[in-house]
């Protein structure tokens, strides 16, 4: 056991800067650790890679992975130098190597339900330091999380550092609680289409009286609609996602109750009412994943629910804007200075229309 301070440099949030360590396991290819945050009390696990030179030998590291990832329910992170590319775009300069190699780590990292935190740096994080003819470069490092990472620190991302002297990137993570970015904006559920009660909300909203210019008068009334809309979403739909567990437990027990008086045609009726909300529900909710979530590789009624949840997850990490580049070549990692950032970038094109100049403003550099 070691209780490590972390430098103040690295971002931990509200996390903080004391972390105890245990080790668990150990193998020539990688040390598994289980680590936890004295502030905070956040507790995770920490695999730190090596990999072999050889893919043969990698084998074993793959197996030691799928184990731990079998038997681990806290937040999984996943670091160091795998010594292979996971995909042919991931290497710049000499051969690419066998593609068996590269299904291994794939199918390493799909078994494990792991997946890469959203980087910045450098992407090919290691380089031979050879002449312009010679010259290698591959993303042969990196940072890698489960499903229960991703939930708890949303906003966590990978800082993929110049090599310098070393022929790798230097690696830091960082930690911030879940950013706070306003409202949500509106957006229409395909599934509200299904409830007729919707309409009448819709044309009584519509109706309210508003007076002033036209435009005035379109975008109070949409503003009309909208507030009612999600009065009754919030009314009707309540949180589907926690609708459908009460449901099919509420059948559970009413099947149990059956099989102990199955003559009581009480419990038949309320079973099948129960089955019949069960199905309009589960569609409910699958619905609304598969339009917010964009989830197109599923057919409606396979109510495959983890697959859904990990698409989410797997989703909000990858839109997570965590670092972007100021106009004078620095990097920020605020989200209030990234907002302002987007906000005067879009007022200097719209002024410079204005004025018609022919100034156009430097183009925002998103890092991740």
């Amino acid at each position: 056991m070691a209780t490590i301070p972390l430098s103040s440099k690295v971002g931990f949030g509200s996390y903080g800067t004391l972390v105890e360590i245990h080790v668990h396991e150990e193998s020539s290819q990688l040390v598994h650790y289980e680590a936890v945050f004295l502030q905070s009390k956040f507790r995770f696990n920490l695999t730190v890679i090596y990999a072999h030179n050889y893919y043969v030998s990698r084998r074993s590291l793959w197996s030691d992975m799928e184990e731990i990832a079998s038997r681990t329910h806290l937040p999984w992170l996943v670091v160091g130098d795998f010594n292979v590319v996971r995909y042919p775009n991931e290497r710049f300069g000499g051969s690419l190597g066998s593609l068996s190699e590269m299904e291994e780590l794939s199918s390493c990292i799909s078994v494990c339900s792991l997946a890469d935190i959203n980087a910045i740096g450098h992407t090919l994080t290691w380089n031979n330091k050879s002449s312009i003819a010679e010259r290698k470069l591959a993303k042969l490092d990196r940072v890698l999380v489960n499903d229960q990472w991703i939930t708890q620190n949303s906003s966590s991302f990978a800082d993929f550092l110049p090599h310098n002297i070393s022929d790798h990137c230097k690696i830091t993570v960082s930690l911030f609680p879940h950013p706070s970015l306003g409202p949500k904006p509106f957006k229409f559920m395909n599934m509200w289409l299904a409830d007729t009660s919707l309409y009448p909300i819709v044309e009584m909203a519509w109706q309210t009286k508003v007076r002033g210019n036209p435009m005035y008068v379109l975008t109070q009334k949409l503003k009309e609609v909208r507030n009612k809309i999600r009065q009754w979403h919030k009314d009707v739909f309540g949180r589907i996602n926690n609708v459908v567990p009460i449901i099919r437990k509420n059948l559970e027990e009413t099947q149990n109750s059956l099989a102990a008086n199955p003559a009581d045609r009480d419990l038949i009726q309320k079973e099948n009412s129960l089955c019949e909300d069960l199905i309009h529900a589960s569609a409910m909710e699958e619905a609304l994943y598969r339009q917010k979530f964009r989830v197109q590789w599923l057919k409606l009624g396979d109510s495959n629910t983890k697959i859904f949840y990990s698409a989410i997850k797997s989703h909000h990490n990858r839109n997570n804007m965590r670092a972007i580049q100021r106009a004078d070549g620095s990097v920020t990692t605020d989200l209030q200075e990234i907002s302002d950032i987007f906000v005067d970038h879009f007022k200097n094109i719209l002024n410079n229309r204005k004025v018609q100049t022919k100034q156009v403003p430097n183009p925002l550099r998103i890092l991740s």
